[in-house]
């Protein structure tokens, strides 16, 4: 397994990382409980240690089922999860709210079964939240120990810059493939220059 620093850390993440989107099947046309813990499992004795889930993935299944993998070795493993996209009366909205980011951090918690989230991301701008207010509140989270680093998700290089004004922003989470290579043209550069580490997907 290869690995790289975590940006702005000596910490070492895995290169290739274990995405979750999958785990509780929704959308997916089902999905074995027991083969995606198995799946955790497999991929932290194997050296990978990166692992991603959001709240929305299966409505809050796919965190569970990550906890239940890293049940008994939560040290061997570096969880990311997100915030902000929320599921309301059978409907999808964004909500990077202070008090929607708090509420689902808790809950993320709680389903992980862990103390802390390695990397707590907003997973899509809110177009009504200034993402000022949505950063603040991640910078609460961090100073009472429930989060350790603050990254986001689909963030174009303007929004980018205004969350960085007011938190240090790690990680940018964007699609990017040899199909898709549109954020080399401004997103990248901007990412390198100021130190983000991107996480493709």
């Amino acid at each position: 397994m290869r690995y790289v620093n975590f940006p702005g850390t000596e910490e070492q993440v895995s290169a290739i990382g274990l995405g979750t989107w999958v785990f509780g099947g929704a959308g997916w046309g089902g999905a074995d409980d027991e083969a995606c813990v198995a799946a955790v499992r497999e991929a932290l004795a194997l050296g990978m240690n990166f692992i991603d889930t959001a709240p929305i993935y299966s409505d809050g299944k796919s965190e569970e089922l990550v906890g239940r993998g890293i049940r008994g070795c939560r040290e061997k493993a570096f969880i990311a999860t997100k915030c902000g996209i929320v599921r309301e009366n059978g409907r999808v909205k964004h909500d990077l709210t202070p008090s929607s980011i708090m509420n689902e951090a808790d809950l993320s918690l709680k389903r992980l079964g862990c103390d802390v989230i390695d990397l707590y991301m907003c997973h899509r701008p809110d177009p009504v939240t200034p993402v000022e207010e949505s950063m603040e509140a991640l910078l609460k989270l961090r100073s009472t120990g429930k989060i350790r680093h603050i990254g986001v998700s689909n963030f174009e290089p303007d929004l980018l810059k205004r969350a960085c004004a007011v938190a240090p922003v790690v990680t940018n989470e964007v699609q990017y493939s040899l199909l898709e290579r549109g954020i080399e043209e401004d997103l990248l550069p901007f990412c390198r220059e100021r130190g983000i580490g991107v996480i493709a997907y």
